[in-house]
């Protein structure tokens, strides 16, 4: 019994040897990295829907149980629009100038006398 469940966990991993695996792999993935503009604004105006009204499900539902349900659902999409937001800001990274406004202004907070 364990050697066949030690099998079925190894059969699950996929293992890259070489650098030319690697690369196929890439190459089979790459038609599945394409923007998509429409497909990315339906999903943030539909996760924006789902949590806005389970937000209000959650305030006006008098039974418990579906408070509990729409608070789960509530936790949940707020996930997906954190992930939403995150893949959003890898493909587009802040200006460097952005950031030396902002050390510049810490800096200038710290140096105040208090």
């Amino acid at each position: 019994m364990e050697a066949q469940a030690t099998n079925q966990q190894s059969a699950s991993r996929v293992t890259v040897k070489n650098a030319g695996e690697r690369k196929d792999l890439i190459l089979a993935t790459r038609p599945f990295a394409v923007e998509q503009r429409l497909r990315s604004w339906i999903n943030l105006f539909v996760s924006a829907a789902v949590t806005t009204g389970s937000y209000l499900a959650t305030v006006y539902v008098d039974s418990l149980w579906a408070k509990a349900a729409f608070g789960v659902l509530t936790g949940l999409s707020l996930v997906r629009l954190f992930i939403l937001y995150h893949d959003h800001q890898q493909e587009h990274p802040q200006p460097q100038q952005t950031c030396r406004c902002l050390l510049l202004v810490l800096r200038h907070v710290d140096a105040e006398p208090a």
